[in-house]
């Protein structure tokens, strides 16, 4: 009698570990999943700030090249002054 209630115990004890087991294997299965959608996230998020600077990189360097060009065209300007004046 008493080794029959020892296996019960046993046994029930034994389920409620698998089952705990079962939980702790979900649970990481959804943190892996979690993990996953966080490195998905951010690697959107890394490309949505990548066009931003690069956006922000073409606006600079076509303000970079009008400046230019608007030097280009004084100093074209000076030569041609320098040039009627000889």
């Amino acid at each position: 009698m008493q080794s029959t209630t020892i296996r019960a115990a046993i046994t029930e004890e034994e389920e409620e570990e698998e089952e705990e087991l079962e939980e702790l294997v979900e649970l990481k299965e959804e943190l892996e999943e979690l993990e996953e959608e966080l490195k998905e996230l951010e690697e959107e998020e890394f490309d949505e700030e990548s066009e931003e600077v690069e956006e922000e990189l073409e606006e600079f360097f076509k303000f970079e090249e009008f400046e230019e060009l608007e030097e280009l065209k004084e100093v074209e300007i000076e030569e041609e002054k320098l040039k009627k004046s000889k």
